[in-house]
């Protein structure tokens, strides 16, 4: 009966992950505020803001005051943001 129990376990256990791939398509097009953007490329948000006034980083203006920002274009920001540090 212990085995039964330990193998319907780890059938769950393999069902579980499988779940995350198919999370990760979800997540490119999550939405981030501008902290957790500034987090998601590892920078303060006064860096991150500069990025943003500099136009190196695209936005949602959903009010004067509120900007929010897609994952797809923050990966595109850190690749660059890492190929420049290479080039140089």
């Amino acid at each position: 009966m212990l085995k039964n129990i330990q193998s319907s376990v780890s059938e769950r256990g393999n069902q579980l992950r499988d779940v995350p791939e198919f999370s990760s398509a979800k997540d490119k097009t999550q939405i981030l505020k501008t902290k957790e953007a500034a987090q998601y490329l590892n920078l303060s948000v006064r860096t991150f803001n500069q990025y943003v006034i500099n136009h190196e980083i695209p936005f949602i203006q959903w009010s004067p005051r509120v900007r929010r920002f897609m994952i797809e274009d923050l990966d595109k920001v850190a690749l660059s943001r890492r190929t420049k540090k290479q080039i140089y």
